[in-house]
């Protein structure tokens, strides 16, 4: 595995080229199953794994899965730490559809119907935007273990897993995700002491894996 740093230095908000959303193609079926295996390897819980092999088993027909795939009734131990993203690809924002009640109760404002960059402090979003991004765009599966809520007063620790949604024509059409925090740190010194953040962005067509570790 490689590790590189993210790009900061991207804007989130400019469109995405023309020819690189022209030269994607949707990876095949067996590279998918691959990566989705490697990511499994990843999780330490019980709810974020159900998730994945939810998404997975969709995948093994060979058709990449969209929103109205995912169905609550298989899934009902991770329903309170899921989360649903539009991609609003002309302006490269990410928009919730909808959030678990552990999801919610992170935020103190409402989730639902808000982009990613109105909940995050402009200075924190570029620490998180870049795979949320990677996750659509690449695509890619993105496990995160360690620190959680970074930008909080009171950071968790857990793990958040992301996986690609996608339209009728195999384009990038959202995200479906977890969050689970085990436990919270006192401060953000606290947390920046005890815990790490690693984050592993896993294209599904099985190119290099990018770790960051921070």
């Amino acid at each position: 595995m490689t590790s590189t740093s993210p790009h900061p230095a991207q804007n989130p908000a400019l469109p995405e080229p023309e020819a690189e959303r022209d030269a994607r193609r949707p990876p095949a079926a067996d590279a998918v199953q691959h990566v989705a295996l490697l990511a499994a390897g990843l999780l330490q819980f019980a709810q974020t794994r159900h998730l994945l092999d939810h998404w997975r088993g969709l995948a093994s027909s060979g058709r990449l899965p969209g929103r109205r795939d995912i169905d609550a009734t298989c899934i009902p131990q991770v329903l309170s730490y899921i989360w649903l993203i539009d991609y609003l690809a002309e302006e490269r924002r990410l928009r919730y559809r909808l959030a678990g009640e552990t999801v919610r109760a992170a935020y103190d404002q409402p989730v639902a119907g808000r982009c990613l960059d109105e909940l995050i402090d402009g200075g924190a979003y570029p620490r998180v935007a870049w795979y949320f991004l990677d996750c659509l765009e690449k695509p890619a599966i993105v496990a995160m273990t360690g620190r959680l809520y970074h930008e909080r007063a009171k950071p968790g620790y857990g793990e958040r897993l992301l996986l690609p949604l996608f339209d009728g024509e195999g384009g990038p059409d959202g995200i479906v995700g977890a969050t689970l925090c085990q436990s919270f740190f006192t401060n953000q010194e606290e947390a920046e002491q005890c815990a790490n953040r690693t984050i592993h962005v896993m294209p599904l067509d099985g190119a290099e894996p990018m770790v960051e570790m921070s």
